[in-house]
């Protein structure tokens, strides 16, 4: 239901080993075109844009949607992103457009109002990170320092025994270095849910 249009990324890299649906039934994804710097800089305003429209309709914060493969998730990954200039290449790099919305979006509505979903370890629509740990770890680190809600951290909804880079438990990991609330997401029963609190 695009109309036409190509999907955008970080690089023009297309998910392999999954179909999504269309009108006509189940396709193989399209490779996406890479963003420019001038494009990015346009969809940072219409993410900062988003937030001050959530205000205004009555919604109390927003949180970004950083995980399971969608746009902001990309830029963080390797495997879709293999940019060479200051939004790729190292971890600070593949943390800058995340942290750049973060910024322009307290920036716009206030403190204590924006948040994030992080899945360091999901795999979903080809996620790969080659140092999660290390890069989620800068990441959370520069959140600190920003006013916000909360840090929604998911655990891996799939088994990672072919990534022994990823912690078996993102909650844990990295939740400890949150100064912010933490929404623990994914892979709870009661007893372990109960056990987490």
């Amino acid at each position: 239901m695009k109309n036409g249009e190509t999907p955008v990324a970080p690089s023009a890299i297309a998910i392999e080993g999954q179909q999504h649906f269309t009108m006509e039934g189940p396709k193989d994804y399209e490779t996406p075109k890479a963003l420019t710097l001038e494009e990015i800089e346009q969809i940072i305003k219409d993410y900062k844009d988003a937030a001050i429209h959530a205000i205004e309709a009555g919604f109390d914060g927003v949180e970004l949607h950083a995980a399971f493969g969608y746009l902001p998730n990309q830029f963080l990954a390797e495997s879709a992103n293999q940019r060479t200039d200051e939004y790729g290449g190292t971890n600070e790099n593949r943390n800058r457009f995340v942290l750049e919305i973060m910024q322009e979006m307290v920036n716009a509505i206030g403190n204590d109002k924006v948040a994030i979903r992080l899945s360091p370890t999901s795999t979903y629509n080809n996620i790969v990170h080659t140092n999660p740990k290390e890069q989620f770890t800068l990441l959370i680190e520069e959140l600190n320092k920003l006013p916000l809600s909360y840090i929604h951290i998911m655990n891996a909804p799939f088994p990672v025994d072919k990534f022994p880079q990823y912690p078996l438990d993102s909650v844990e990991t990295f939740g400890k270095l949150c100064h912010h609330p933490i929404i623990a997401n994914c892979g709870y029963n009661r007893e372990t849910g109960e056990a987490e609190l």
